[in-house]
C-alpha cells in the first residue's frame, strides 16, 4: 500500500434513544436490541486496521467489540459525542417550546444546549483525539475510530475531499466511511483526503456466501487482495469457486507501479483466466465483492483520480462479462443483471 493512509470513521450502533429520535450526548446508553440485530445483520468490516479506537462512551465500546472481536480497543475520550446538558433523552416535540432550544436550533455554532457543550469545546476536544491519531501514525498506516454522529460530520467536514457543510456529512449508525490520504505526510500536515471510500461490510460476503450455498456452490477458496498486486490461482484444484475480496485495492496496488494501460491489460487477462477456469468444469463460479471507492466525489488528487477511473472501468468489463449482478445493502440484494 506504500505510504498511504487510511482512517476509517464508523458510527456505533443504534441505541433506544436513536429509535426514539431523542438527543444523547454523554449520557452512556448501550446498544438497543435493534442496534445489536441490525450489527449482526450488516456484519464485520471486510478491510482489516492496525490500530483501532473508540469514545469512552459504552454505545461505541459495544459496536467496535463486536467488529473487532480479536484487536485491542483504546477509549479517547476526545471522540465523545457533544454533551447536550439538559437536553440529553429528549426530543424535538419536548424542547420546541423553550425559547433557549430555538435559539440553538437557529445558530447552533454559536449557542450552546443549555448546561451542555458548545460546537467550540466540541471541535477543541475532537481536534485533540485527531492529534492522537497523528501521532500514532508514525506506526500504522490504516486506522479506525468508532465514535459518534457530530464527530464524523465535524471530521468530514474538515478533512473530506471537498469543503461541506456540517450538516451535509451525514453517516448513519453502524456504517463506516474510510478517509484516504496518498501520502502520510499530508495526513500529519492535517490537509484534505484524496479520497472518500465506503466501508465494506461482511453482509455482502454473508449474501455471496448464501447464495453460493443455495447454488451448490460448497467448497472454494477466498483471495483477499487488499495488499496484493496479482492473483495467484493455485490451490484450488477440487474447490467449486473464487471469492474476490477487494480487487479495487489490488488495482491501486499495481497502479503504483505501472501505468493505466497495463494495469487495465493485466486485468482483462484475469478476467479471461477466470472465465476460462469456469469453463473448464461443470459446477465452477467466480464471485466478486466489489466496493463503492469514491462516494459520488472527485479526487482532487491525480493519482486517486486515476484509480477511480481505472476502477470504474475495470468493474464494468467485469460485469459485461459476468452473468449475474447483484447490488448490496444491508445484506439484501437487487439484482441489476
Amino acid at each position: 500500500m506504500g505510504d498511504t493512509m487510511v482512517i476509517a470513521l464508523f458510527r456505533h450502533g443504534l441505541t433506544a434513544a436513536n429509535e426514539r429520535k431523542a438527543y444523547i450526548g454523554w449520557t452512556d446508553a448501550p446498544l438497543s436490541e435493534k442496534g445489536r440485530n441490525m450489527l449482526y445483520e450488516k456484519g464485520r468490516p471486510v478491510s482489516k486496521y492496525d490500530w483501532i479506537s473508540t469514545s469512552d462512551l459504552l454505545r461505541t465500546k459495544e459496536t467496535a467489540a463486536y467488529w473487532f472481536p480479536e484487536q485491542i480497543l483504546y477509549s479517547v475520550s476526545g471522540f465523545r459525542e457533544i454533551n447536550f446538558g439538559d437536553w440529553e433523552g429528549k426530543t424535538y416535540e419536548q424542547l420546541k417550546e423553550l425559547p433557549e432550544y430555538c435559539k440553538w436550533l437557529n445558530a447552533p455554532f454559536t449557542n450552546a444546549p443549555t448546561n451542555g457543550e458548545s460546537f467550540a469545546e466540541l471541535v477543541e476536544r475532537v481536534d485533540r483525539g485527531w492529534n492522537h491519531l497523528i501521532k500514532q501514525s508514525t506506526r500504522n498506516n490504516r486506522m479506525a475510530v468508532v465514535t459518534h454522529g457530530g464527530v464524523i460530520r465535524y471530521l468530514l467536514s474538515k478533512y473530506g475531499v471537498t469543503k461541506r457543510d456540517f450538516w451535509d456529512c451525514a453517516i448513519s449508525p453502524g456504517e463506516g466511511i474510510e478517509l484516504i490520504w496518498s501520502n502520510k505526510e499530508s495526513f500529519r500536515r492535517k490537509e484534505r483526503c484524496t479520497l472518500l471510500q465506503e466501508v465494506a461490510f461482511t453482509e455482502k460476503k454473508s449474501w455471496t456466501v448464501t447464495f453460493a450455498r443455495e447454488q451448490g456452490f460448497t467448497e472454494g477458496k477466498v483471495l483477499r487482495l487488499f495488499d496484493e498486486k496479482e492473483i495467484s490461482m493455485a490451490n484450488n484444484e477440487k474447490g467449486s469457486f473464487y471469492r474476490i475480496e477487494g480487487l479495487e485495492w489490488m488495482i491501486k496496488n499495481r497502479l503504483q507501479e505501472e501505468t493505466l494501460e497495463q494495469t487495465i491489460d493485466y486485468m482483462e487477462k484475469l478476467v479471461e483466466a477466470l472465465l476460462q477456469w469456469e469453463r473448464e468444469e461443470n459446477n465452477r463460479c467466480v464471485f466478486i465483492i466489489g466496493s463503492d471507492i469514491t462516494k459520488g466525489i472527485v479526487p482532487i488528487d491525480r493519482r486517486d483520480r486515476l484509480w477511480r477511473d481505472a476502477t470504474g472501468l475495470i468493474f464494468q468489463r467485469i460485469a459485461a462479462a459476468a452473468d449475474r449482478v447483484d447490488v448490496i445493502w444491508y445484506g439484501l440484494n437487487e439484482r441489476l443483471k
